[in-house]
């Protein structure tokens, strides 16, 4: 925690490299990417880790961290995921150097996903 959006995607970048890098050597070997490693999955990519945490630990409403941020074979992404994710990448786009949690705290208050607190 306390990286800034610029700093999780550049390890969000690494990691994908990674993957991709490790399938062209498959192919090199093999001469196919049938059973290659392909893309990461989301459980490894430290933005949407962020992404779930900040979902269970804000409460938003409207975003299950159980469902897909990004298209899947067999399970579409949710269209409020897909929003959230833009507005974040909104947000990090105007400040790169903004606490990454924080950015995705204000995507969710931009797309109003937050609980109004209760008065007591």
């Amino acid at each position: 925690m306390g990286l800034s959006c610029a700093e999780v995607s550049e390890k969000n970048e690494e990691i994908i490299f990674a993957y991709h890098d490790v399938s062209v050597e498959k192919y090199k070997k093999e001469g196919s990417f049938e059973g290659g490693v392909g893309l990461p999955e989301e459980e490894v990519l430290p933005f949407v880790i962020l992404m779930k945490k900040v979902i269970q630990d804000h409460d938003l409403m409207g975003l299950d961290p159980a469902q897909p941020f990004f298209s899947s074979v067999s399970i579409p992404t949710p269209k409020l995921h897909s929003e959230f994710y833009a507005e974040i990448t909104s947000v990090c786009a105007k400040s790169p150097s903004l606490d990454a949690i924080e950015a995705m705290v204000q995507a969710a208050k931009n797309l109003k996903l937050t609980r109004e607190p209760e008065n007591p």
